[in-house]
């Protein structure tokens, strides 16, 4: 069984999957159907491995507040070229990587963003608000933009 494709699938359906102590949730429940259910019940710990990210390059980050956080992942991906995590503030799942890291390792439904682009958006002291990376997330998952110099806009990689 591809645990990605399983969270690929709740994320087509619109259903959010996260992890409470031993349990598995998900929610919206109406709109998973049994069949998914049923993959969720007999693949639970592998799920709850993937979204708890017992892999070292899939770890969680200490809960310690947003600086604390983005250090975190900024280590993450210096030490193993990428770190896996759901975002709330666009709802989707994002690999942040170096700039040269193999996309091909990238489990499908991540949506990438790289050291030059994390740059673009947060360097010198940006603070872009939740609604501008909202919206720079959309253009890239409609498609695969990049965050150009200047932060201003997206080009399209193809």
């Amino acid at each position: 069984m591809d645990v990605t494709a399983v969270l690929e699938e709740a994320k087509q359906l619109g259903v959010a999957l996260k992890v409470d102590g031993e349990r598995l949730l998900y929610s919206p429940r109406h709109a998973a159907p049994p069949a998914l259910v049923d993959t969720l019940r007999q693949h639970k710990a592998e799920v709850m491995a993937m979204l708890r990210g017992q892999e070292r390059h899939h770890a969680p980050y200490p809960q310690k507040g947003a600086q604390a956080e983005a250090e975190e992942i900024a280590r993450r991906v210096m030490e193993y070229g990428i770190c896996l995590i759901w975002a709330e503030t666009v709802q989707d799942f994002l690999a942040f990587v170096q700039d040269d890291f193999d996309r091909s390792k990238i489990p499908s439904g991540f949506v990438i963003y790289t050291d030059s682009e994390l740059k673009e958006l947060f360097g010198d002291g940006k603070q872009p608000s939740n609604a501008t990376l909202r919206l720079i997330h959309e253009a890239k998952k409609q498609g695969g933009h990049v965050i150009s110099e200047g932060g201003d806009s997206c080009q399209n990689r193809q």
